[in-house]
């Protein structure tokens, strides 16, 4: 979800439901169009109950005074919602008498936990203050803070938290939204054991506890999205090699045309149907479309 038009004071994404899940959302803020002058603009604002948000990343500005004054907002009243491994990094809004808060949890709220989650570089031109996490560490009642990394002294209420961290310290290259980790990350079996709750990271990559804390689980190589061929789709073609005993080897494939793989000419079959076949463990059972 990427905010890119001239905007004064929204709210991207207004959860007035209840029981919901929210799973792998990038809300990403465009710096040179978004203002703020209010002391409440949240990126994600949550007015229900018993709402889950996983693997979820809130993105503001590089520049102070832009993007929203709050990353993730827990209102008043609402209760037992669940933040786990979800970030909010540069959260810069609030003009004037603004205030900016990473993750901000409302007086009245009850029961709340946000667990494995990272806010960094969190800032305000406002007098209000800025706080990667905005909770006292006696508001046990509102929300337990857990397994959770800031680069300020927040939070403080709950176990397993790092505070005075640096992007670099957790992730590949934040300022460039690669949120992955690295080799010496911090963030690495940092997390609680939540298996019961959620199980997948952004990636859909198991989960096994101790959880990294962020978005991701492990160590992750390779570009962050893939990048395919300027083309609508491609389809996978399954090949064979048939070897006959008295010597001959035939090469078939399951396309229409010719294909040509490793050198050696594959031709089509047209309508076939397995008896059995042999397959990498990595390797899906049937054609894909990408």
């Amino acid at each position: 979800c990427t905010v890119a038009e001239t905007l004064v004071n929204p709210r991207v994404f207004e959860l007035f439901a209840d029981d919901c899940t929210i799973d792998s959302v990038f809300f990403l803020f465009n710096d040179a169009t978004f203002t703020t002058t209010s002391s409440n603009v949240s990126c994600v604002d949550v007015e229900g109950d018993r709402n889950l948000f996983t693997n979820c990343i809130t993105r503001g500005a590089d520049t102070t005074g832009k993007g929203p004054t709050n990353g993730l907002s827990l209102e008043p009243d609402v209760k037992d919602n669940q933040v786990l491994h979800c970030i909010a990094y540069r959260i810069r809004g609030g003009t004037s008498a603004a205030s900016a808060r990473g993750f901000v949890v409302r007086l009245g709220s009850t029961d709340n936990r946000v667990s494995g989650c990272v806010a960094l570089e969190t800032a305000t031109s406002g007098s209000g203050g800025a706080a990667d996490f905005g909770v006292g560490a006696s508001m046990v009642k509102e929300v337990i803070y857990d397994h959770c990394f800031a680069s300020d002294a927040t939070p403080g209420n709950g176990a397993g938290n790092l505070s005075s961290l640096t992007a670099s310290q957790i992730f590949n290259n934040a300022p460039l939204n690669d949120y992955r980790l690295k080799s010496t990350s911090l963030a690495l079996n940092a997390g609680d054991k939540l298996g019961v709750v959620f199980n997948l990271d952004i990636a859909k990559t198991p989960r096994l506890g101790p959880f990294d804390v962020g978005v991701y689980e492990g160590i992750l190589s390779g570009p962050l999205l893939a990048t395919p061929a300027p083309r609508d789709h491609h389809r996978l073609a399954t090949l064979w090699e048939v070897q006959r005993n008295d010597g001959l080897t035939h090469f078939f494939c399951s396309t229409n045309e010719p294909l040509v793989h490793l050198g050696q000419t594959f031709q089509p079959v047209g309508q076939t149907q397995d008896q059995a076949r042999r397959m990498e463990s990595a390797l899906k059972e049937h054609n894909t479309e990408v």
